[in-house]
């Protein structure tokens, strides 16, 4: 018996993601095996904005990570809820949302109840889990009354319980400190202990963009997903290999001088301590924002 040419041998998929950021690149079809999320983050009332619509591909899951509206603005939640989504259901399987802090009315927080307002309309993940397209992909959302505490137990008894179904993706309102974005250094250093493979979330405008760290045998993925200048963010999760196939995130400014691109992979793991804003905040002294957005 002959052996084998390097032709007669199969080689496994590569595991290495392809990040789109530069603002004109294309949307690539899909490849074999992937679950594709379409994301929206503080839309802030502008859900029906035209030249949104006409930028939403079709995909499996629908996501939505908080400020649907603009200080509680109650029509705004409606329509989304009422008109937008419905209007969505022959693109996407599943939808999914979070809450926001200016998803709640101030004055009078009995006002907006966001459980029966998304109720046959969208997946409200209140510090849960979910399992969406079929059993392939596994979720978990916190609420913004979670981020605003600063509190995400739920998050880390569900992980620590070896019986639970592990978590792809966590969704957040709030980001995490990580590189030079500002957030909650807790859930930073949490995602890491609980080895979340990507992490998504929103609040802070001016920061969309992909963090990266390799931290040792597993790769964690932080995107920022505001919606900005009506352009969605899409993930394609290869739910075989669970990793991130493909991440289409176009943001019109770098920052960093002469940087042409938003990812922005943070160097191995310093001390406890350390205070340089290029690396994980391990410090448990770190004040955490949570300021209004």
């Amino acid at each position: 018996m002959s052996e084998a040419t390097p032709m007669d041998v199969e080689e496994p998929p590569s595991m290495t993601p392809i990040f789109l950021t530069d603002f004109n690149a294309p949307l690539p079809d899909r490849t074999p095996n992937t679950i594709r999320c379409v994301i929206l983050s503080d839309t802030h009332g502008h859900h029906n904005n035209k030249r949104l619509l006409a930028n939403l591909p079709p995909g499996d899951v629908l996501i939505h990570l908080g400020d649907i509206t603009d200080r509680g603005n109650q029509s705004h939640l409606r329509d989304f809820a009422e008109n937008f989504l419905p209007a969505q259901s022959s693109k996407y399987r599943d939808k999914v949302v979070i809450s926001g802090n200016h998803d709640r009315d101030l004055v009078n927080p009995q006002a907006l109840n966001l459980t029966k307002l998304f109720e046959g309309k969208a997946t409200l993940l209140q510090d849960e889990p979910i399992s969406v397209a079929g059993g392939r992909l596994r979720l978990f959302g916190a609420s913004w009354e979670a981020c605003e505490m600063n509190d995400f137990s739920s998050l880390e008894k569900y992980c620590t319980n070896s019986d639970n179904v592990p978590i792809d993706i966590l969704l957040t309102h709030l980001p995490p400190r990580v590189g030079d974005w500002t957030g909650s250094a807790k859930l930073a250093r949490l995602v890491r202990h609980l080895r979340i493979p990507v992490h998504l979330s929103g609040h802070k405008h001016r920061a969309r963009g992909i963090r990266e760290y390799d931290d040792y045998s597993i790769r964690h993925t932080f995107v920022n997903c505001c919606t900005r200048r009506s352009r969605p963010v899409v993930l394609d999760w290869d739910y075989r290999q669970k990793f991130i196939a493909m991440l289409h995130c176009p943001t019109e400014v770098s920052p960093h001088p002469g940087s042409h691109s938003l990812v922005y992979t943070m160097p191995s793991p310093q001390p406890k301590n350390c205070r340089s804003k290029d690396h994980f905040c391990t410090s448990h002294h770190e004040d955490d924002d949570v300021k209004r957005e």
